[in-house]
This record gives C-alpha cells, sequence and structure tokens, in this order.
C-alpha cells in the first residue's frame, strides 16, 4: 500500500500558492514570485521612472516639457537644448538611478548576511560605525594619531556590525597600554605580578558586564596577548561565558620561553623591571629569529603584522605602538603562554564550551598556524566538544587590520550566532 500511495504522486505538479505567482522558464523550470514583491517592485519601478522623467524634462533651463521631450526622443533641437537635456539632465538622472539600485542591492544581500533587516547597505565594517569609531578618538584625545584614528575605526567597524547583527560589545584598555597608560609607563604592567593584575582587569569587566545586562550570553574575544589571557580566564570564569573566540595565538614556547623568562629575570635585577627590555625586544621582533624573517626583504620591521601596507604604515607612525616594553612585561611574556598551555588549564575550561581558535596562516605568533593547532587540539584532548579550528591563508597576525578584515568580521558574527 506505501508503494501504491507513493506511484500516485508519481509526476504530480504542486500549483503555486495563492500569495505566489509561478513563472515558467523553459519546459522544466519555474519561478516563484511573491505577488505582492511584484506589485511593490512595478511601482517602484513606475516611480523611479516617473522621477527620472521630471528631472530630464524640467529644470532652472527654460525649455518646455514637450520640447525637451521632443530633444530627447529624436535629438533635435537647438544647441542649448541638446546640451541641457542630453548631456546634463540625462546622464544625471541615469546615474541617480543606478547608484540607487546598487545601494538598494548591495542593502539587500547585507541584510541577507547579517540576517537583520536593519543592517547598513555598506560593506562590513560600516562606514558609519567605522567613522563614529574614528571620531571618538579624536574628541578622546585631542592629539591622537593616525594609527589611533585608524584603530578606533577599526574597533567602531567590528562593534557596529556586531551590534546590527544584535549583540552587545564591551572591549577593556590593558595595562600599560593605550590611553591609560601613566605617563612613560607605555609597556609597563607591573614590577611583579603584571599578568595576574591584567587577568582580574579582566575578571572585573565581565562582572561589569554581567551586571549591565544581566542574563546575556557572554562570548569573550582575545587577540594576540589577549589570546593567552582569556585561555586563562576561561578556566577560571568559563561557566559564565557561552562562547570562547581566540584570536591570533600561540602554542607552548616550551624551553624558548623557559630561557626567555630567565633572561627577563636577570635584566629585572640588572637594569630594573620597569626599565626599557631592548634586548628582549630585538630578539622577539627584530632579530634573525624574530617575528619579521619569514617576510624578507621587509618593507618595515613590523610587515609581521599585516599584509595591509596602510594599516602597517599608520603603526609605525603612532607613537602608542612600537615602543619598547619593560623588562617585566618580557619576563611575563616570555612565561605566560607556557602557563597559559598547560593541561590543567584546557581541562579547568567547561566541556561545553564552544571555543573558535582563528589566525592567519602566515602569523609569526603562532609559527604559521602549528600554535593556533596545538591550542585546538589541547582543548579537544581535554573534552570540549566543540572546537573549531580556522585559518586563513597568507594573513599575518591582525586579522581585524587585514586585507581579507571583511571575510574575517563575516566568520567571527556566523559563529558567534550559532552559539548563543
Amino acid at each position: 500500500m506505501a508503494g501504491s500511495a507513493a506511484s500516485e504522486t508519481d509526476g504530480l505538479r504542486l500549483g503555486a500558492p495563492a500569495s505566489q505567482l509561478r513563472c515558467p522558464v523553459g519546459s522544466r523550470r519555474a519561478f516563484l514570485v511573491h505577488r505582492r514583491a511584484a506589485v511593490v517592485t512595478v511601482l517602484a519601478l513606475a516611480a523611479a521612472l516617473a522621477v527620472v522623467a521630471v528631472s530630464v524634462l524640467f529644470g532652472a533651463y527654460n525649455i518646455s516639457g514637450t520640447d525637451a521631450l521632443h530633444t530627447l526622443l529624436t535629438g533635435s533641437g537647438s544647441r542649448m537644448d541638446r546640451f541641457f537635456v542630453l548631456n546634463q539632465r540625462l546622464p544625471r538622472a541615469v546615474a541617480a538611478v543606478l547608484v540607487g539600485a546598487m545601494l538598494a542591492l548591495s542593502g539587500a544581500v547585507f541584510q541577507s548576511l547579517s540576517r537583520n533587516p536593519l543592517g547598513s547597505p555598506d560593506i562590513v565594517g560600516f562606514t558609519t560605525g567605522a567613522s563614529s569609531g574614528g571620531l571618538f578618538m579624536l574628541l578622546l584625545a585631542a592629539s591622537a594619531s593616525d594609527l589611533q584614528v585608524s584603530v578606533g575605526a577599526v574597533l567602531g567597524g567590528f562593534a557596529t556590525a556586531a551590534v546590527a547583527a544584535g549583540y552587545g560589545v564591551v572591549a577593556d584598555d590593558h595595562r600599560g597600554h593605550g590611553l591609560t597608560a601613566p605617563p612613560g609607563g607605555l609597556g609597563h604592567v607591573a614590577d611583579r605580578g603584571g599578568w595576574e593584575r591584567v587577568l582580574t582587569d579582566l575578571s572585573a569587566v565581565l562582572d561589569a558586564e554581567r551586571a549591565s545586562w544581566p542574563g546575556a550570553p557572554v562570548v569573550l574575544l582575545g587577540h594576540s596577548w589577549g589570546s593567552f589571557l582569556v585561555r586563562l580566564l576561561a578556566a577560571r570564569r568559563g561557566r559564565d561565558l557561552a562562547g570562547l573566540i581566540v584570536m591570533g595565538t600561540g602554542g607552548d614556547p616550551g624551553a624558548a620561553g623557559r630561557v626567555g623568562g630567565a633572561v627577563g629575570s636577570l635584566l629585572c635585577r640588572l637594569r630594573g623591571p620597569a626599565a626599557p627590555g631592548r634586548l628582549l625586544h630585538l630578539l622577539v621582533f627584530g632579530g634573525p629569529s624574530g617575528f619579521n624573517r619569514s617576510f624578507a626583504p621587509a618593507r618595515t620591521e613590523v610587515d609581521w603584522l599585516s599584509r595591509d601596507e596602510a594599516e602597517v604604515d599608520a603603526y609605525v607612525a603612532d607613537p602608542l605602538c612600537g615602543f619598547v616594553c619593560s623588562n617585566a612585561f618580557f619576563r611575563d611574556l616570555a612565561v605566560g603562554p607556557g602557563a597559559a598551555a598547560r593541561p590543567a588549564v584546557y581541562r579547568a575550561a567547561p566541556r561545553d564550551l564552544p571555543v573558535l581558535v582563528v589566525s592567519g596562516g602566515r602569523d609569526p605568533v603562532g609559527a604559521a598556524g602549528r600554535g593556533p593547532r596545538q591550542v585546538a587540539d589541547a582543548y579537544r584532548r581535554a573534552g570540549a566538544g566543540d572546537v573549531v579550528l580556522r585559518l586563513y591563508p597568507g594573513a599575518r597576525h591582525e586579522l581585524l587590520n587585514e586585507t581579507n578584515r571583511d571575510e574575517v568580521t563575516r566568520d567571527l558574527l556566523d559563529w558567534i550566532s550559532a552559539h548563543i
């Protein structure tokens, strides 16, 4: 009986719903059009044509509508008539229609991708949000540098993209960095226990966020230095998180980290913990084993940051970037990644905490992908059930300042929306 019932439906053509029109394409294919959408489209096209007609036939130049229509259709009339109708009004009207159509198309595409009917028709990064971020930096610091403004624009764009997708964004300014660093204190967190102090700061930010938006799911994102910090914080506060994004991270430095920590401790004793750590800065960033070695011949000392030369140049020109951190900072930076890579840290994170590990395929912090793979594998070995690793070929360290930043932003938002 089941086979008989199935055979009775063979070759049966189902009609279109009453709210849709069926438009055949050839003998075997057809597409459906919503009646209301078709009516609205026809009315919109009619209105656009009416506006074009009015803008072409009427204007400041004294010519009747009849004469303008005759010139438009036949190309005849006086020299001035042809100039104003064919060379001025018509191109302007056609350009306006095409620009409007492209904005409408980009808006429809963007709103579909962001799944938000209020999404801006600008590209991912949102011009309005990026402009607001840059303006905020200018207002916050009267002498804001190019990189400060560009960083504000990037963060504003990413935050606006997240907000348009329905998310709130909270960011902190780490100790010894940015506009909150004391005079002469750039690159120095603390003489001792710097990482622990920053972790305490991050925990306070998390508490403030939870107090401001009770019950809202929290996704924690950490980049570079922050990528090691959020792994440590997730081991302590993982139950307060709905997701963890580890970006631009590295694996266990092993013996190199222990040697770096010992050298840093020695320099702290000899020259002081707050003194600039020029030797360790050279070893990490500028020497033959530094981050830039994979990009020789390098255009700048920080080509490892991004393929976008404008972002690299802005970084070089900014006095709040590229400074030499203190001996104590480098000491902690040498041993901190090893602490974040301990198996106990991975096991302490809740097994049901979703984890996304993202990195550039040529990011030297992650040894061109080896470090992020180690981190993802370590979470899986610890029992985490939802771990995703995503490497972007050719990309370097600062993914949100990379040439494919729009792709990265879209992927982050897609992952977040799938996990909260």
